[in-house]
């Protein structure tokens, strides 16, 4: 400590104090090292912190570690974060945070713009963290390791090509193998960018030595100096701009895929165990992709109308039941057709959604009784399931399916829609 005039000067808050206190009055009176004090393990687990912790974040980009503090790491684009990020534009200022609460880490998004992803599924709630889990944060991906990595970068064992491998839910497992493959074709656009030069040439391995250090800041140029740029400067800067135009390329293609994995587990989540306006929301939404525009009254959500311009098509009507749909049932489906035949003098296609005992797995749920499946051949109407619309869907979107063909085989068939089969099984073993 400096003294002047019995004044002195504390080291950890620059207060100044009196002759008259052996210690800084504003830190402590007891005259206690707060240094050693602040730094013993004892204080550590007195606060939840976990002491001389080796638990860090894995840049899967540049295998750098980046310490987790203890109780509450928090990550993000602003400086104040504990870690910041500030070169991600993609992330929000602060994305997302992991807390350390007993024996375990659990991460939970920050209300952020783009979401924070964990697997490759979505972060709505807090999730806990193991060993070597993926994060992904904007364009940003980590891996979360309990061991450390000593400043070594990771094994490309380690680095997927897209989101990881499996994922936690089973609407993650629909929406991966397609997901991984855009973003892998992304990041083989930028590499096989950075290997190559504007005509395709590979370009020689720069040579470290002969770039000099950065010198020091001397303010404004004089505007003569312009006259002696070389052309090699321009050509770098126009490098950059390149490589910047196709990292934002990759960013916007990140979004898309995120937007289509949100929308794709929304869409399994309502399918198979929603019933309601939320199951008829998500009927609607995939028949919309076979070149309907459909309409629903607001008062019986369930009754869905299938037009293709102002022709009516088709209508669908969503049932849920714990057996067979009942008389009653198909007498509304027929009801609706006579709606339409009455106003424009013809017949349109009648489609029955079915959702038996959405508490149950898509494998548990009861068969359709071969007597009303025979009476809805009868009548020429359709019945479909929403396992097998999530099926269509996944064939529609995520593996670009013909939709004509889906779109002639529901107004073709009476009975039961072949195919179309959702089988869990299948979904685990792709993503093996």
């Amino acid at each position: 400590m400096s003294a002047s005039q019995g004044m002195h000067t504390c080291k950890r808050c620059k207060k100044e104090y009196g002759d008259n206190y052996p210690t800084c009055p504003h830190c402590t009176v007891t005259g206690v090292d707060l240094d050693s004090l602040l730094s013993a393990d004892e204080m550590k687990l007195m606060r939840g912190e976990r002491p001389d912790t080796p638990v860090c974040l894995v840049d899967m980009v540049t295998g750098k570690a980046l310490p987790v503090a203890v109780p509450m790491c928090k990550v993000g684009r602003d400086i104040a974060n504990d870690v910041a990020i500030p070169g991600d534009r993609s992330m929000s200022r602060f994305h997302f945070q992991i807390r350390y609460t007993g024996d375990d880490y659990y991460i939970e998004d920050c209300g952020s713009r783009n979401g924070t992803f964990l697997n490759g599924s979505p972060i709505a709630i807090p999730r806990k963290l193991q060993n070597n889990d993926t994060i992904s944060a904007g364009i940003s991906r980590y891996q979360f390791s309990l061991t450390g990595s000593n400043g070594q970068a990771i094994s490309e064992e380690a680095i997927p090509d897209g989101i990881p491998p499996n994922p936690a839910s089973t609407c993650s497992r629909i929406v991966y193998d397609n997901s991984a493959r855009d973003i892998s074709s992304a990041l083989e656009k930028l590499r096989g960018s950075l290997d190559s030069g504007q005509n395709g040439v590979p370009t020689e391995e720069p040579n470290l030595r002969s770039i000099p250090q950065a010198l020091p800041d001397t303010g404004a140029p004089p505007p003569w100096l312009e006259d002696y740029s070389f052309n090699e400067i321009e050509k770098l800067m126009g490098e950059k701009d390149r490589l910047n135009g196709l990292i934002e390329e990759i960013r916007q293609d990140i979004k898309q895929i995120d937007r289509k994995i949100a929308v794709s587990q929304a869409v399994a989540y309502h399918l198979l165990a929603s019933q309601g306006p939320e199951l008829s929301q998500a009927v609607k939404q995939v028949l919309e992709l076979l070149d309907w525009y459909s309409e629903s009254n607001m008062n019986t959500p369930y009754e869905i109308t299938l037009k293709k311009g102002p022709r009516v098509e088709a209508v669908g009507r969503v049932i849920c039941c714990d057996t067979d749909p009942t008389p009653k049932d198909l007498e509304a489906l027929i009801s609706q057709q006579a709606v339409i035949w009455c106003q424009s003098n013809y017949e349109p296609k009648g489609i029955m959604i079915v959702q038996m005992r959405p508490e149950l797995s898509p494998a548990q749920r009861p068969q359709f009784n071969k007597d009303f499946l025979e009476n809805m051949r009868r009548k020429k109407l359709c019945v479909v399931t929403p396992g097998q619309l999530l099926q269509m869907y996944r064939i529609l979107v995520l593996q670009s399916g013909d939709r004509m063909q889906a779109k002639e085989m529901l107004m073709n068939t009476c009975g039961l829609l072949p195919g179309f089969q959702l089988s869990g099984n299948e979904n685990r073993a792709a993503t093996a």
